[in-house]
């Protein structure tokens, strides 16, 4: 498979296509397109199908998006020109909550075991179901071949040429591919270990029967912009049967009532406080990006990567060092995005999670 990662900035999204357009000279079998949520939503699908003059892509808002190794606020284009034996298929479901539409991709994916599954999706609480519905609905062994991300902005949404999914997303199955899927964290866990007391989906009610913004507004006392510091630290769950790497759960809100987090949280689950500074974050993503390539060898087509938006705050002015780190090592072109969420497999590669604060990356090569 020959691959193009193209960018624009322009302030007109059809003048940034236009452009995208020009720099790829030849059409594409498919597109995936990261588009800045500073673009009219109602333009997105008519100015993709305007400029390229075809049904074959999918596009998301992404806050910012990956071009090799550089980071793009505006228009992000992946361009796959299948060469081999490569094939695609779509998947959609229009709401997380659609048990029919989501009956039919698990049957899909079951179905195609030896495909890769990336998948796109919207940004709500209703993900963590459909996570875990989709997870408990794989019988194969290992699951070791789905790997998606959650859009970012104000109001992430995915497009297709069917229109706007704002509760839902999409799966791009590629098919006769080999692919190696890394998930790096770098975070380490500190000090007293806690017990979630009382929880209902993502809120945190109690911790060790007491309040749970208590824990929290002592070690915030006197600072602003509470939610974002506390990304430093986010909770670092203790259960290893669960964890490909340990489940992070970045906090979203704190009030006088709760704490609120990226993510699904379980009454009686214990966890620790973790910190990292940016060289952990960017070692463990060198050593996941090696390991990666020792088994998927030293020809990749085409890595992608869904990186966490927390993960961006944390890394600040080396944000770009991640994805130059994986297509420097894996010497590939790199397409992805900063998320609200990363999904991928746990340790056991019997589950499929729903990740916080993560790194991951899926190596492709056509067969």
């Amino acid at each position: 498979m020959k691959t193009s990662v193209v960018s624009s900035t322009s302030p007109t999204l059809i003048l940034a296509l236009e452009e995208i357009r020009e720099k790829l000279k030849k059409e594409p079998d498919f597109l995936i397109l990261a588009v800045s949520d500073k673009y009219p939503e109602e333009y997105v699908i008519p100015s993709i199908e305007r400029t390229f003059k075809t049904e074959n892509f999918i596009a998301f808002n992404a806050l910012d998006a990956f071009k090799d190794s550089s980071l793009v606020q505006g228009v992000t284009v992946c361009a796959l020109y299948f060469t081999n034996s490569g094939d695609f298929s779509l998947k959609e479901v229009q709401d997380y909550r659609d048990k029919k539409s989501l009956k039919d991709i698990i049957s899909f994916i079951n179905e195609k075991k030896n495909w890769i599954h990336l998948f796109i999706g919207s940004t709500n609480e209703s993900v963590d179901s459909f996570v875990n519905y989709l997870s408990e609905g794989l019988k194969y062994r290992p699951i070791n071949n789905v790997i998606g991300g959650l859009a970012s902005g104000e109001k992430p949404k995915v497009f297709t040429k069917n229109g706007i999914i704002d509760r839902g997303g999409i799966f791009l199955s590629l098919k006769n591919f080999s692919f190696q899927i890394g998930i790096a964290l770098g975070f380490k866990p500190y000090g007293v270990t806690y017990t979630i007391t009382k929880a209902k989906n993502r809120k945190i009610y109690e911790i060790d029967e007491k309040p749970a913004p208590l824990l929290f507004k002592k070690l915030l006392k006197g600072i602003e912009e509470r939610e974002k510091i506390l990304w430093f630290i986010p909770l670092y769950i203790l259960d290893d049967k669960e964890g490909y790497v340990a489940t992070i759960r970045t906090p979203a809100k704190l009030t006088d009532e709760y704490l609120e987090v990226h993510g699904e949280v379980k009454e009686g689950t214990r966890f620790k406080l973790s910190f990292a500074f940016p060289e952990d974050l960017l070692e463990e993503s060198k050593r996941v990006a090696k390991e990666v390539k020792e088994k998927i060898g030293s020809i990749v087509d085409l890595i992608i990567n869904f990186s966490c938006t927390a993960r961006q705050f944390l890394l600040d002015d080396k944000s770009e060092k991640e994805p130059e780190i994986y297509s420097s090592v894996l010497n590939s072109h790199l397409f992805g995005f900063f998320t609200c969420g990363e999904i991928g497999p746990d340790r056991g590669l019997k589950k499929v999670k729903l990740y916080n604060e993560t790194s991951l990356i899926v190596a492709l090569r056509e067969k």
